[in-house]
């Protein structure tokens, strides 16, 4: 898990303020949350540090599904946008866009590896529940000076 500032990207040095894990060296204020991937823990260990106030609020930079060799592992999937719904309803001002993987079940053109034909009902029925719940589907959102994106 990355996290990153809004106000400034890099620290006094002059390197990036980038921490891996729930472990930081001073206040954030915007929790950078990437590729999710099925793994609901993420949103555990982001509701940790929200609630610590190390962080004002979280943006999810997107591809909350597929994982290798879960294709078949539905509860997996539904586990996850459950996990989504419960987050955003505790920190509504979460914003949640829309990675290559995520991207890839709204327009099955596009593909995308690692894509799950049996996940594919429930994936685009939870995008859609999510589209009501977060607004429309993003793939980027500028806060402050600093753009957010998946790009992957």
């Amino acid at each position: 898990m990355h996290l990153l500032t809004d106000k400034s990207i890099k620290q006094e040095s002059g390197e990036p303020l980038v921490v891996k894990g729930a472990v930081m060296t001073k206040p954030l204020e915007i929790l950078v949350i990437p590729d999710v991937h099925l793994k609901p823990y993420i949103f555990d260990r982001a509701e940790k540090i929200l609630e610590s106030g190390q962080a004002s609020y979280a943006v999810c930079l997107g591809d909350y599904v597929d994982e290798w060799e879960c294709d078949n592992k539905l509860d997996m999937y539904q586990e996850i946008f459950d996990r989504m719904k419960a987050f955003k309803q505790k920190f509504p001002e979460t914003v949640f866009l829309i990675g290559n993987h995520d991207f890839a079940y709204l327009y099955p053109e596009c593909g995308c590896s690692g894509h799950s034909r049996q996940a594919e009902p429930l994936v685009r029925q939870n995008l859609g529940s999510l589209r009501w719940l977060c607004g429309e589907h993003k793939v980027a959102v500028r806060l402050g000076k600093v753009l957010f994106s998946h790009a992957g």
